[in-house]
C-alpha cells in the first residue's frame, strides 16, 4: 500500500492506494447555521428567526455548490376602518430569489430574516422591517398592503398588482386579493366572495414542496360568501364567519372585516415573514 499527499482547490487530501484501486479523504462540504434538516444526500439549513440576525458559516476546506431561496416579507391585510363600512384587500407577496451560487471556504455570511408585520405596524413603520438580506449578495424587499377605503389587494414586490375591490363602501362589498410573487390578485364585483391572493412559486428545496410568495385573500362582508383564499403562503380574507388568517413564508395576510377600537380597526391578517433556505449535496 502506498500514501501519499495530494491537493484539492489548492487543500491538501490524503490519497492511500490498495492494489490498483485509489481511495481518497477529504473534508465534504459542510456549513453550520439555522436549522438543519437533511434530504438523501443533501444538507438544509433554514433560517427563519425574524428577532436576530443569523449566520451561515462554511467550515469545510472546500467551497459549497449550493441552491439557495432568499423571501421577503410578506404585507399585512389592511384593517377595516372603523369610521366607515369598508372592507379590506389581501396583503401583497414578498420578494422571491432562487439562485444557485458558490460558497467560499471557511467563510461566514449574515442572514437578517424580514419580520412578520400587523397593518398597525405596517402604518408606523412601512416596508422598514420587511426585507430579507442574505450577506451583501441578496436583498428581497417586502409587499405592499392593500387600501383601507376602495378595497384593493396590495401589490407584491415583484410588482404584480393586487386585485380591485367591489363595493368597498358598502355593508355588501368584498376586497380585491393581494398581488402574488409570479401572478395579479383576483378582482372582484362586490356582493360576493373575496378575492383570492396572487399565485407565488413551488418549492421542493426543503426536501417538501411548499408554496412561497403568495398572495393574501381579500375580506368579504357579503351573507353566506367566504373571504377569498390566500396561495402559496398568503392568508385567507375574513368574512362574516371567520377572521383573517395570517402569512406564511413571505405571503401576505388576509384582509380584515370587522372593525375595531383604533383608526384602523381589526387587525388578524399579518404578513408572512420572510425565509432563507440553503441546500447542497454533503456527500
Amino acid at each position: 500500500m502506498s500514501i501519499k499527499i495530494l491537493t484539492l482547490n489548492n487543500k491538501p487530501v490524503l490519497s492511500k492506494s490498495a492494489g490498483n484501486k485509489p481511495i481518497r479523504f477529504f473534508s465534504p462540504p459542510n456549513a453550520e447555521g439555522g436549522t438543519i434538516t437533511y434530504d438523501g444526500d443533501y444538507k438544509i439549513h433554514t433560517f427563519d428567526n425574524q428577532n436576530d440576525i443569523e449566520q451561515f458559516k462554511v467550515i469545510s476546506g472546500i467551497p459549497i455548490d449550493a441552491s439557495i431561496l432568499v423571501v421577503g416579507a410578506g404585507a399585512p391585510g389592511r384593517q377595516r376602518a372603523s369610521s366607515s363600512n369598508t372592507v379590506s384587500g389581501g396583503g401583497g407577496a414578498g420578494c422571491v430569489i432562487q439562485d444557485n451560487i458558490k460558497f467560499n471556504t471557511k467563510k461566514s455570511y449574515d442572514i437578517n430574516i424580514g419580520k412578520s408585520q400587523s397593518a398597525l405596524d405596517y402604518y408606523y413603520d412601512g416596508r422598514e422591517y420587511t426585507t430579507t438580506t442574505f450577506g451583501d449578495i441578496y436583498a428581497a424587499e417586502g409587499g405592499y398592503i392593500g387600501s383601507a377605503t376602495t378595497g384593493k389587494g396590495g401589490d407584491s414586490c415583484s410588482g404584480y398588482s393586487g386585485g380591485s375591490g367591489g363595493n368597498p363602501t358598502d355593508d355588501d362589498g368584498a376586497g380585491g386579493g393581494g398581488g402574488g410573487h409570479t401572478t395579479n390578485g383576483q378582482s372582484v364585483s362586490g356582493y360576493g366572495k373575496g378575492g383570492d391572493g396572487g399565485a407565488g412559486i413551488k418549492s421542493s428545496i426543503s426536501g417538501t414542496e411548499l408554496g412561497y410568495g403568495g398572495g393574501g385573500g381579500g375580506a368579504s362582508d357579503v351573507s353566506f360568501r367566504n373571504g377569498g383564499s390566500g396561495k402559496d403562503g398568503g392568508g385567507h380574507g375574513a368574512d362574516r364567519n371567520k377572521i383573517a388568517t395570517a402569512g406564511v413564508r413571505g405571503g401576505g395576510g388576509g384582509g380584515n372585516l370587522v372593525p375595531g377600537s383604533n383608526q384602523l380597526g381589526n387587525d388578524h391578517g399579518h404578513g408572512g415573514k420572510g425565509i432563507v433556505i440553503i441546500r447542497y449535496k454533503y456527500k
